[in-house]
């Protein structure tokens, strides 16, 4: 082999990821970086005395590109003498029976395989081939979405029995280590298409960060999720003190938690949103709006995305996810509405819950309702619309409550699905000459 590929096992080796005699299960797709990594880890084997199983998901997407790519990896396993177990899902199906996305279905399946066959041979870990590019996509596709620190510390090197031994790498290291090497890949056309956001990220924003304002912006960012990490690991453990000394099961004191510093506070409050089943779609605005409550009288309920609620009562925060088979009606909403001038939008602090809007465009009297069948919503600059009931499957928005969901409306049109999305016919542009401010504020669901 190469001395490229030679320095990359050995630092693999350093890093302690993996220990002598353990069994390994690695995730390889046929790309650039599954490759290198099922090399490196196979020349492993011998001086490391580890076992490794390769698996391959063919997700049923693609068609004759993915039957080549698994014929791809069964060809590089069987010269290196690697067991390798192909399976085959059908992602498609399970992304419209599960309401997620096609990517968020892969991913679900792709690492469920990963562990049922770590549990079925009894592996240690299991090995991805994350790299640092990977790495500063998720810190960038994070930034712009508004995670707190968390969404920050990048992709770490474990996480659980999850190893990446490639974390530290560029790209295009990897790229040339195999080149160099003689050894080819698979390139997934999907990779290609900007549709995707992490996809724009990859091959547009960050490129020009590099070309514009620093040719290391990569390793820069991946260096502060660094820093960032061992901050999140200490606030953890912050947390968890704080907690055993002051708050019971799924709620949080009200005046020990006003004398905590905010980022305490925000640790707490992710800390009790996570226990009803994990942070997804929650935001520091989502965080913000629950730290409000602190400030207010019992009887104030804030409503989260997945079901998820938290309730003011007396000196308590209490944390909770909505019973769908109990909750039935429109969730109360209550509507503050005023005129202000375009200058000002800028300064409106933006929430899931307050929006401006173009108050010329609106021709018909607001009111609140729920959805309705052929409710629609425009969601692109250029008019095209999207039903409600494929929005709110698309938001994960739980079945039971879609029902139960405030609609703004102008006449049959919505103007704003409240807590999510608003409609872009009324957004305001540098045209509008009007703005109205509408903030709304539930209460006693």
């Amino acid at each position: 082999m190469s001395n490229l590929f030679e320095h990359i096992v050995n630092r693999i080796k350093e890093t302690g990821l993996i220990a002598s005699g353990e069994s390994i299960v690695v995730g390889v797709s046929g790309g650039a970086d599954s490759v290198l990594l099922l090399h490196a880890l196979a020349s492993l084997r011998e001086s490391m005395k580890i076992d490794i199983l390769a698996v391959h998901v063919h997700h049923g997407i693609r068609g004759a590109e993915a039957d080549r790519d698994a014929e791809f990896v069964r060809e590089q396993c069987d010269g290196l003498e690697v067991p390798c177990r192909v399976i085959r899902a059908d992602v498609p199906s399970i992304a419209l029976q599960e309401k997620m996305t096609v990517e968020e279905a892969g991913r679900t399946v792709r690492y469920g395989f990963f562990f049922e066959e770590m549990e079925r041979v009894g592996a240690h870990k299991l090995a991805v081939a994350h790299h640092r590019d990977d790495s500063a996509e998720t810190i960038l596709f994070n930034l712009v979405r508004g995670s707190g620190i968390k969404g920050l510390c990048g992709i770490a090197p474990i996480q659980g029995k999850i190893i990446r031994p490639l974390i530290d790498l560029r790209r295009t290291e990897i790229e040339e280590t195999l080149s160099e090497a003689g050894l080819c890949w698979r390139e997934d056309s999907t990779n290609q298409e900007v549709v995707y956001s992490r996809n724009r990220i990859r091959h547009e924003l960050i490129p020009y960060l590099e070309r514009e304002f620093n040719s290391d912006a990569v390793d820069h960012l991946t260096k502060m999720a660094g820093i960032l990490r061992d901050i999140d690991d200490h606030m953890e453990a912050e947390a968890e003190r704080w907690i055993e000394t002051y708050a019971k099961s799924g709620s949080l004191p009200v005046e020990p938690l006003k004398a905590a510093d905010r980022a305490l506070q925000g640790y707490l409050i992710r800390k009790r949103l996570g226990e009803l089943g994990g942070l997804k779609d929650i935001t520091s605005e989502h965080v913000e709006m629950i730290r409000s409550l602190l400030g207010k009288t019992g009887g104030k309920t804030i409503c989260l995305p997945g079901g998820r609620s938290v309730r003011r009562e007396y000196d308590q925060l209490f944390f909770f996810t909505v019973n769908e088979d109990k909750e039935t009606g429109m969730i109360p909403v209550e509507l503050s509405v005023c005129e202000i001038s375009p200058e000002k939008v800028e300064k409106i602090a933006s929430d899931p819950y307050t929006k401006c809007f173009d108050y010329d465009k609106i021709k018909v009297k607001l009111c609140l309702r729920t959805r309705k069948t052929g409710d629609s919503l425009v969601v692109f600059a250029d008019g095209r619309s999207q039903s409600v009931k494929e929005y709110m499957i698309n938001a994960k928005i739980p079945a039971g409550q879609r029902d139960r969901i405030p609609l703004l409306v102008s006449g049959d049109e919505v103007v704003w699905i409240v807590g999510y999305r608003a409609s872009e016919k009324f957004r305001v542009t540098d045209e509008t000459r009007r703005v109205l401010l509408v903030k709304a504020t539930t209460n006693n669901i």
